[in-house]
């Protein structure tokens, strides 16, 4: 068996080389797509840098598959490959079918019209100049929305949520946000390389008063370094009942701007950890809806995990995501830099777009977890071109746009 990148894992199944498939193939439920390079943050646990970097200092197709590419994905673009994915699946995913009616074998959903969950990373998303066209046209087409963002242009605009609001106009739209330093400030200023506590709650704040909900936060999980804030996911949740509907952890890869030693933690560990910490209790694990042994490409693995909690009357999805294997049935990512573009295996393509986080092994390194969180050469030298975000350009652009739809004159 072809082993995995990851210590201490290993690949569910023998695969030889990155395995493509054409859009109308696509079997994927949840297709990743990364809409362009830039972003207003530096995570130090980015696990995309080097491909965005490397795509801002370039400018331009490169041919080191290790060195990565994000393009600057234009309308055109983004409708015609939207247009043509095809729906290849049985199982809704975004409906969280119970797992009985798969394990008794019942028919979910055979239809050929699942729509897909069309994830928008990058880079920012919301800091697309076309960050709104996208959204309709992922709609336009049947499909559901989620972006994936770092809520600082949520926290800081409340008309942008409101225009978010009107643009989806009572479809399905979910955000995703990591949050992986708790309410500990100190400990989020290490994670975000800045000062992000407040306005990833203000993010919240606001898209609660815009009345839009379907958030999941996400913790990256690291070895001696965060558990301690697994508590703080939960409290959180707890503030804003009406826009949080998950609490996701996963581990932290051996990959992108995370340097350390050791190996990233596994699904039966992250359980372990919620329960000593009392946030969960047996009960509750056991009424979990998905994991390896509720469907046959899982073979039994769990690389992830869902199941439900109830507090205060509010009931919330608690789910994780380990790198147990790299060729995940349920998520496909759009390989756009290439003239016919492909949709691959979603890990594997992180694998095959960012150099591998280095271990560390001079004198005197602590376990992974517990050294610095230190930028590659090509980072520092970059900084994922936040400085050539013209953020004033981008809102005119967008308003404009908006102005067009609207049917009003617009200004040149």
């Amino acid at each position: 068996m072809k082993k995995s990148t990851f210590p201490g894992t290993q690949l569910l199944f023998e695969k030889t080389g990155q395995e493509q498939f054409n859009l109308q193939e696509n079997p994927f439920p949840i297709v990743y797509f990364d809409v362009w390079p830039y972003c207003d943050m530096d995570c130090n646990i980015c696990y995309n840098a080097e491909a965005m970097a490397n795509s801002v200092k370039k400018n331009a197709k490169v041919t080191d598959s290790k060195a990565g590419y994000i393009p600057k994905v234009t309308v055109e673009f983004f409708e015609d490959v939207v247009s043509k994915l095809g729906q290849n699946y049985q199982l809704d995913i975004a409906d969280h079918v119970p797992a009985s009616r798969i394990k008794q074998g019942r028919p979910v959903h055979a239809r050929n019209t699942n729509p897909q969950e069309i994830i928008l990373l990058g880079g920012e998303p919301t800091t697309h100049p076309d960050f709104f066209e996208f959204l309709e046209i992922i709609h336009k087409y049947g499909h559901n929305a989620y972006v994936s963002t770092n809520g600082k242009r949520l926290s800081k605009n409340m008309d942008f949520c409101h225009r978010i609001k009107e643009t989806v106009a009572g479809r399905k739209l979910r955000f995703h946000m990591d949050i992986s330093g708790g309410l500990d400030r100190d400990l989020n200023k290490a994670v975000h390389n800045e000062d992000s506590l407040d306005f990833k709650l203000q993010a919240l704040e606001n898209l609660q008063e815009a009345g839009l909900g379907k958030m999941t936060i996400s913790c990256i999980l690291v070895r001696d370094f965060n558990e301690h804030i697994i508590g703080d996911m939960f409290e959180i949740a707890a503030r804003y009942p009406k826009v949080i509907r998950e609490i996701d952890f996963r581990s932290q890869g051996l990959i992108g701007n995370y340097i350390g030693n050791g190996r990233p933690y596994l699904t039966n560990e992250w359980l372990r950890l919620m329960r000593e910490q009392n946030v969960v209790t047996s009960e509750e694990i056991g009424t979990a809806y998905m994991g390896g042994q509720f469907h046959e490409e899982c073979a039994g693995k769990n690389c992830c995990f869902k199941f439900k909690v109830k507090r205060g009357g509010n009931v919330h999805i608690v789910s994780w995501i380990d790198f147990l294997c790299d060729h995940c049935w349920l998520r496909g990512q759009i390989v756009a830099d290439q003239a016919e573009p492909k949709v691959e295996y979603m890990f594997e393509h992180i694998e095959d777009n960012n150099t591998y986080g280095k271990r560390d092994t001079s004198a005197g390194a602590k376990p992974y977890g517990q050294n610095d969180f230190r930028h590659s050469e090509i980072e520092s030298q970059i900084k994922r071109g936040i400085a050539k975000i013209d953020m004033a350009g981008i809102e005119a652009h967008m308003q404009k746009t908006h102005n067009r739809a609207r049917g009003e004159k617009v200004t040149v």
